[in-house]
């Protein structure tokens, strides 16, 4: 156990604590009501910080079960109601929090139909609302959890297209919103993993020019906010 984990373990049982509790009431209610799909989305909510605490203490596997009942509870919320883009976008979170825990694993392609899900739901959110900046985003950051699944398990192709996408749809969003730093840096980081897939793949003079492109972006939003612009769209769990 790392020092910042010991620091942090008092908050973490404490908080542990208090959601337990507040789990056992919500999930009393789903149990009773499980056709209500508002108390399964408060009962849901529980679930991921029970899980997110779980992950937090490094117990991956108790992470991972929680999170695989978020993610019951975010299809069963959908099925119920299908219109509302609300339990819709708790898919995406539930299983992009799944995947990141199988990827903390190495189990990289258990973690592709699930990131493919995310996939799958952030699309659908995005085509009900064009026009939400979010949406987009968040179909771009689920092709980047996709891209780094399938290129840890050995499907390079399959990453490269990927990512080939995710660089088309965030310069669509660029011409939208030009002056978007967060859509610079998931540009940065994606042509950094493109000029890796590409080197990967026996293209290194390909790889190397996506990779100085990546570099001319960080320099450039390092004049604009120093300090910034060098991290990674995937390098967290959501919350």
């Amino acid at each position: 156990m790392n020092d910042t984990l010991k620091k942090q373990l008092p908050l973490l049982n404490g908080a542990l604590k208090r959601y337990q509790e507040a789990l056992a009431s919500t999930g009393e209610s789903a149990r009773r009501y499980p056709d209500d799909p508002q108390r399964l989305f408060d009962h849901a909510q529980n679930v991921f910080w029970v899980g997110y605490i779980a992950y937090q203490r490094g117990q991956a596997n108790d992470a991972a079960n929680q999170f695989r009942e978020y993610k019951r509870l975010a299809d069963r919320m959908v099925e119920l109601a299908p219109a509302k883009n609300e339990y819709r976008l708790e898919q995406v979170y539930a299983n992009t929090n799944l995947g990141t825990v199988l990827i903390d694993q190495r189990r990289y392609r258990q973690a592709v139909p699930v990131y493919q899900a995310s996939l799958g739901a952030a699309e659908k959110l995005a085509a009900s609302e064009p026009n939400n900046v979010d949406y987009q985003k968040q179909v771009i950051t689920s092709l980047a959890w996709l891209a780094d699944a399938h290129e840890y398990s050995g499907a390079l192709d399959q990453a490269l297209a990927e990512r080939e996408r995710q660089l088309n749809l965030l310069s669509d969003l660029e011409r939208k919103i030009p002056r978007d730093a967060e859509v610079q840096r998931d540009r940065m980081t994606t042509l950094r993993a493109k000029g890796r897939l590409l080197a990967m793949r026996g293209d290194g003079n390909a790889g190397l020019k996506e990779l100085l492109a990546s570099v001319a972006i960080s320099e450039a939003l390092f004049r604009i906010e120093p300090g910034g612009g060098s991290g990674s769209e995937t390098d967290q769990l959501p919350v």
